[in-house]
């Protein structure tokens, strides 16, 4: 019996007898304690590494449990006969590896005009509290347990209703699926469809989140420009898709809208080629100028646009709560097929929002917001005009919770994301929306600014040095 020497550090958050326990197993599979050698007592271990027998027990009967020792009655613990050669070099450290490493940033982070961020200070807390509780409250034998897969029909009939009234959508809630992200419910669709061979024509720059979707699920994605009016249609009527994915009401990330002349114009490519639309309407709610353009599916009198719609950007990012509205033809498969994929969503989640639309909150906090939002981007628009004016196009102003800017000379020698970080500001690069990088060129002199999350003071200072760091010689 050989002496079993671990070091112990008694100041560490990890316990006692898991350094002991992971002491023994690296010396078992780096082949240091051999098979069959039997370990030291249970009473010398303890006093050589001057811990308590129960810790000693404790990383012993961890390493019985799990196969790496064996216990024989009467004569102690002996090294089990293991294939250690699968275990060549070291043993790999999570903590020591690139992966568990966080990046840091350049420096501390002044102003975050980066997206996926909203106003919280805003939110009705209290009001959702206070729902949230009702529902925990009156409703705890019914939400405790699984509800129905498509999402729960209370929910389903309010938001049938909002984007009926909001955004012309014509459905019942029997076409509505509720699930917790946009990449779920993309997956799922996708296997309605039908995967294999399939072809998707995609907007390009576009929504990089689902797009991916696509490509994991051995798609052809076709990349299809994009321009002011939208996706190119002659370049999608070229393409073999018979699927597309569009973000027609606040194109992302460059922020247009679809004219509805183009809008029936891809109907009509969906009508003759029996096709799919997926109309993705993010951003909807926030429409600053001029009346709102019904969604894509209003338009559709042939059921082949299948209209898929979120809460995050309206309400918080960490309540997860997204859902589709499918085609007759494609609600008959689903019931039929997929019916058995359990809901995603909670349905104490699922109650509240139900509740928070019924007695007209949301409804409330959608004109507070967009009243709110709109005064922050006539603000962005107004500092970029006084401290940009001359070095930048400002596009995509029409909607949503981020302008588009362009610089008007381009800056080959410099990158300027990296210079914002560098000075505390974090903005977003529209390249990470490409799919295609030998396009990079066109777009690396674009870039996103998010205003959902900054209160005025903060746009001002933060273009005012934005404009002073990249332009000042």
């Amino acid at each position: 019996m050989n002496e079993v020497l671990i070091p112990i550090d008694k100041k560490s958050n990890m316990p006692l007898y898991e350094q002991v326990y992971n002491g023994i197993r690296e010396e078992i599979l780096n082949g240091s304690l051999k098979a069959n050698q039997k370990l030291p007592s249970v009473r010398y271990m303890s006093s050589l590494l001057s811990v308590s027998r129960n810790t000693i027990e404790a990383a012993y009967e961890r390493l019985d449990s799990e196969g790496y020792i064996s216990s024989k009655k009467r004569s102690g613990y002996y090294i089990q006969q293991l294939h250690t050669d699968l275990f060549e070099g070291q043993l790999v450290n999570l903590e020591e590896t690139e992966v568990s490493k966080e990046v840091e940033p350049f420096c501390e982070i002044e102003f975050d005009f980066s997206g996926n961020r909203v106003d919280t200070n805003h939110f009705p807390l209290s009001v959702w509290k206070r729902i949230t509780n009702q529902c925990l409250k009156e409703q705890h034998e019914e939400v405790f347990f699984f509800g129905h897969p498509q999402g729960e029909v209370g929910l389903r009939r309010e938001i049938a209703s909002y984007i009926r009234q909001s955004r012309g959508v014509q459905c019942t809630e029997e076409q509505i699926v509720i699930g917790s992200h946009t990449q779920y419910l993309l997956n799922l669709l996708c296997q309605m469809i039908g995967i294999d061979g399939q072809t998707v024509a995609f907007e390009n720059p576009g929504y990089y989140a689902a797009r991916q979707v696509f490509e994991l699920l051995g798609y052809n994605v076709q990349l299809i420009p994009v321009g002011v009016k939208g996706i190119d249609l002659k370049a999608l009527e070229d393409s073999e898709a018979k699927l597309v994915y569009v973000t027609p009401s606040h194109q992302i990330p460059m922020g247009y809208v679809m004219p509805v002349k183009q809008r029936l114009e891809l109907i009509n490519w969906a009508m003759n080629g029996n096709r799919y639309i997926i109309e993705d309407d993010l951003n909807s709610e926030f429409r600053y100028y001029g009346q709102p353009i019904p969604a894509l599916q209003h338009l559709d009198q042939h059921g082949k646009v299948i209209y898929m719609g979120t809460f995050f950007k309206s309400l918080l990012p960490s309540i997860r709560l997204n859902y589709m509205v499918l085609p007759p033809t494609l609600v008959k498969i689903y019931q039929e097929q997929f019916i058995i994929y359990q809901q995603t969503t909670s349905r104490i989640l699922q109650k509240t929002v139900e509740i928070f639309m019924k007695e007209g909150y949301w409804s409330q906090h959608i004109k507070r917001m967009r009243k709110l939002y709109k005064k922050r981007c006539e603000w962005t628009v107004s500092c970029l005009h006084k401290y940009m004016s001359n070095k930048v196009d400002i596009l995509g102003d029409q909607a949503g919770h981020h302008v588009v800017i362009q610089l008007k000379e381009r800056e080959v020698s410099r990158n300027l994301q990296d210079i914002a970080l560098h000075n505390g500001i974090r903005i977003d690069s529209v390249n990470i929306f490409l799919a295609d990088k030998q396009m990079n060129s066109l777009y690396n002199q674009i870039f996103m600014l998010s205003f959902s999350a900054l209160s005025e003071e903060e746009i001002h200072a933060g273009i005012r040095k934005l404009s002073k760091v990249w332009f000042s010689n």
